[in-house]
């Protein structure tokens, strides 16, 4: 959230139900400049605010689908109720979602890889949509994390034993596994156009990653831009 000041505070979006606590000043050269919270998306209008002594947002944003981590209407226009209160008159809300097309698509699945040093990362991630917007699990995108964690060391060179004094050097290998699921509602277009309309914040706009005019489209992401009624 960014301030005509330059006074930035960032809003932890990592899941729907953190709860608050105190605001704390950043470290290094921007730490005058910085103020960091943590609030439940659906309630933080009075820690943030409280925060940054009552000063309002001119731009906020949340990006990724991030936003589908509220898990109902009523969450989802609770969060929006409280982002209207924390922006200025005409302060803009980017919000990047992914709107659903029920029955047209099918289950995907991603890896990313990173190495640095002697560590190396995968994470395979499978979404597995809904097929409806109606039933028992309808709305419910389901989402299952796979990372494969390897690391070397290695191991510290020991004098004697081999000619020249020295043991070759090994490396020591170590792999982990981790495994995690979470589900996240989803919109098609009909369904997010009618939250809006019952919300304190109306669309203005759409564009893409670089900030082009976007067209909506069912399945597709973008960034909606919103603004407070």
């Amino acid at each position: 959230l960014q301030y005509a000041r330059a006074r930035v505070t960032p809003k932890e979006h990592s899941a729907a139900t953190t709860r608050s606590s105190p605001a704390r000043r950043g470290t290094g050269p921007a730490a005058d400049r910085l103020t960091l919270f943590r609030a439940d998306m659906a309630s933080f209008a009075r820690p943030f605010l409280r925060a940054c002594a009552g000063r309002r947002a001119d731009f906020s944003f949340t990006t990724h689908t991030t936003i589908r981590h509220l898990q109902s209407d009523r969450g989802m226009l609770a969060h929006l109720d409280d982002m209207a209160r924390c922006l200025r008159p005409g302060g803009l809300y980017a919000v990047g979602l992914g709107l659903a097309s029920y029955g047209a698509e099918g289950p995907t699945e991603d890896v990313w890889e990173v190495t640095r040093g002697g560590l190396h990362v995968q994470a395979v991630a499978q979404n597995i949509p809904p097929t409806a917007a109606r039933g028992p699990a309808a709305r419910r995108e389901l989402i299952m994390t796979h990372l494969r964690v390897e690391t070397r060391a290695r191991a510290r060179t020991a004098r004697g034993g081999a000619p020249g004094g020295a043991r070759p050097t090994r490396s020591r290998r170590t792999v982990s596994h981790l495994d995690f699921a979470y589900r996240l509602r989803t919109y098609d277009r009909a369904e997010w156009e009618a939250l809006l309309a019952r919300s304190a914040m109306e669309l203005i706009g759409a564009c893409d990653e670089r900030g082009d005019d976007a067209a909506i489209t069912e399945p597709g992401y973008c960034l909606f831009l919103l603004r407070a009624r």
